[in-house]
């Protein structure tokens, strides 16, 4: 799509590839560096709180209640991960 229409591209697109490519990038640097291993403790810990603060919202908002709480992050992360990944191969695979 964004070979097609590269001027429909909003930063809000890029923020789960560039997640992802961060997730990677610090997790490899981690073996080799500790201010690596504190950005990617960081970078997760806040990924974590900040789904489990809209994991609440949503079990609140909706009809399956807290009983949906527990799975939500996950929801969450495959969402994210799964478009950010996509988006990056897609960048890098032929039409």
């Amino acid at each position: 799509m964004l070979r097609l229409h590269p001027r429909s591209i909003k930063l809000r697109h890029l923020v789960a590839p560039v997640f992802v490519v961060s997730l990677f990038v610090l997790f490899v640097l981690s073996f080799f560096s500790t201010w690596a291993r504190i950005a990617l403790g960081l970078e997760v810990g806040l990924y974590v709180a900040a789904a489990l603060v809209f994991a609440g919202q949503v079990s609140f908002t909706t009809k399956g209640g807290f009983g949906i709480f527990p799975l939500m992050p996950l929801v969450f992360f495959m969402i994210h991960f799964s478009w950010g990944a996509s988006f990056l191969v897609g960048l890098i695979r032929e039409p």
